[in-house]
């Protein structure tokens, strides 16, 4: 799938639905139901980061799948491994950039419930999109 087929596909997408419905979809990568996202992609760390990145600032509710943030990976579906606890199996960089991800949606009232989603440009491997909000500050007055 190139830039465009993929950003048609989004438009389709966010067609389906309500924007309030849009808002609030729980979205996913993976899940105990599906294999990994990291051994989909070959364990290509960049591609999970790309997908990672477009997970947090697209509109909905962002949902990690246990072990994703640290590098796991596996073709089991529906008999998830347990959670290696032990630290140094981590991909500690990998956990870094999702709590960046996790700062950068929290900072930014756009890339929650208030931001609207517009495609700028799918062409050539590229797809740009923008997140915008009017939100009015926050105030306890």
């Amino acid at each position: 799938m190139d830039a465009n087929e993929f950003g048609n596909q989004i438009d389709s997408i966010l067609g389906m639905y309500h924007p309030d419905v849009t808002r609030v979809q729980l979205n996913l990568l993976d899940s105990h139901d599906t294999p990994r996202f990291l051994t989909c992609a070959g364990h290509d760390l960049n591609s999970l980061k790309l997908a990672l990145t477009f997970l947090f600032t697209y509109p909905g509710a962002p949902c990690l799948f246990y072990g994703d943030e640290i590098g796991l990976y596996g073709r089991k579906i529906l008999n998830a491994t347990a959670f290696p606890w032990d630290e140094s199996k981590w991909n500690h960089d990998l956990r870094n950039f999702v709590k960046e991800l996790i700062a950068l949606r929290k900072a930014h009232p756009a890339l929650r419930g208030e931001g609207s989603y517009k495609k700028l440009y799918a062409a050539d491997g590229v797809y740009v999109f923008q997140r915008a909000s009017e939100a009015k500050p926050f105030s306890w007055r």
